[in-house]
């Protein structure tokens, strides 16, 4: 008789649970009709869609999702009883990170907690507030002026390192030697102390793919060094400076051309602290927006031929203009990167040292292809290995 009486209990509160959950899934459906989405089941939502993501080329299925079910770059899709709200329209890029109501951070990013703790990325919005405030001065021009003698500080100490593998003709993980020159770089710029990463072998490594498209491309590479000779000179014992690494333009097209195709976050979130109209869509209070800098980099609608690695499209005057709104591997709007011109000073600098002294060659076939894995920034599931020749 308990037992009967505990299994009716149970039924009652499991069909009173999923009369809200379906009362609430309508509600926001009406709330949303103007979003494009597919065909969705009761409370279980596009869960029968969604689940041809899982297995091999996560990005290639996501890319085939949003092409085939989407329109325009937006869309919806229920997971569950969860909404997703899917925007990649340029068009509302813009309104979508500067509008007030969006610049709360999801739920999703409490899971990265333990391992990043609070910081700007994963801090909610009082906090971030605040917290930015603070910071923002440290990322102006003259703070990053100094920070070059930093840079190249620690990229006298990475070239004897790549020296070695040049004398003995090994093949190197260069994504191994980078993420210790990124480590010590942030470390002494940040806490003004030395952690002496590079004089280590044994560190985890952080994804780098500029070196993977230079290798890959050896015209670019070679057309890059040769730019760095004119501007920098060829003796390697002369420090770069900043006005210096300000002028090399193509390898700033090499390195926007790379973060294009692999931007460190392929995807981005935020939820609606209150209700919010963007253009023409309406976004319910407390629903999550999803963006993708990933899908827009590589869609053919905002960049012809977007799996070819082309720096010139780049060039001033280059057709087709490429609208600011596309190209978001930093994010924009108020919770865009604070170090986005720190990180691509301090990534020319060092790959100007590089170039300028040796000649990164692919080991085996010419276009090796990287699976890609996503966690919290875009790597790659597998080191990258490069030949080093060292410049007559």
């Amino acid at each position: 008789m308990v037992v009967w009486l505990g299994l009716c209990l149970l039924l009652i509160v499991l069909s009173l649970y999923l009369l809200y959950a379906f009362e609430r899934q309508t509600r926001i459906d009406r709330l949303t009709h103007n979003w494009p989405a597919p065909p969705s089941l009761p409370i279980l939502g596009h869960l029968h869609i969604l689940a041809k993501l899982v297995g091999p080329h996560p990005f290639r299925r996501a890319t085939e999702l949003v092409n085939t079910h989407l329109k325009d770059h937006r869309g919806k899709l229920w997971l569950g009883t969860k909404l997703y709200l899917v925007d990649c329209n340029p068009k509302d890029i813009q309104a979508l990170c500067s509008a007030q109501q969006m610049l709360q951070k999801t739920t999703d990013y409490k899971v990265f907690e333990n391992w990043l703790c609070e910081g700007l990325f994963t801090a909610d919005y009082d906090k971030w507030f605040q917290r930015r405030k603070t910071l923002t001065p440290a990322f102006n021009y003259t703070m990053i002026k100094q920070f070059v003698q930093v840079f190249e500080r620690q990229s006298r100490i990475l070239l004897p390192r790549v020296a070695e593998y040049a004398e003995s003709g090994k093949s190197v993980d260069f994504l191994d030697l980078i993420s210790c020159y990124t480590l010590d770089v942030i470390c002494e710029t940040a806490l003004g102390v030395s952690v002496d990463a590079q004089s280590s072998r044994d560190r985890p490594t952080l994804k780098r793919f500029v070196m993977y498209n230079m290798t890959l491309h050896t015209d670019h590479q070679q057309q890059c060094r040769e730019e760095i000779w004119q501007i920098c000179g060829k003796d390697t014992k002369e420090p770069i400076t900043i006005e210096q690494v300000q002028q090399l333009e193509f390898l700033e097209w090499c390195v926007k051309e790379t973060l294009r195709m692999y931007p460190p976050a392929p995807l981005l979130t935020r939820r609606a602290t209150a209700n919010c109209q963007i253009n023409d869509f309406f976004i319910p209070k407390g629903n999550d927006v999803v963006i993708s800098p990933m899908y827009m980099g590589r869609c053919k609608d905002f960049f012809p031929e977007p799996l070819v690695f082309k720096p010139e499209r780049w060039a001033r005057g280059a057709e087709p203009k490429i609208e600011a709104t596309t190209f978001i591997p930093f994010m924009t709007g108020a919770r865009s990167c604070l170090g986005q011109r720190y990180a691509m000073v301090m990534i020319k600098s060092v790959m100007a040292h590089l170039l300028r002294s040796y000649r990164f060659e692919p080991i085996g076939e010419r276009q090796v292809k990287m699976k890609l894995n996503f966690v919290v920034t875009l790597h790659t599931v597998e080191p990258y290995y490069c030949r080093v020749r060292a410049i007559e």
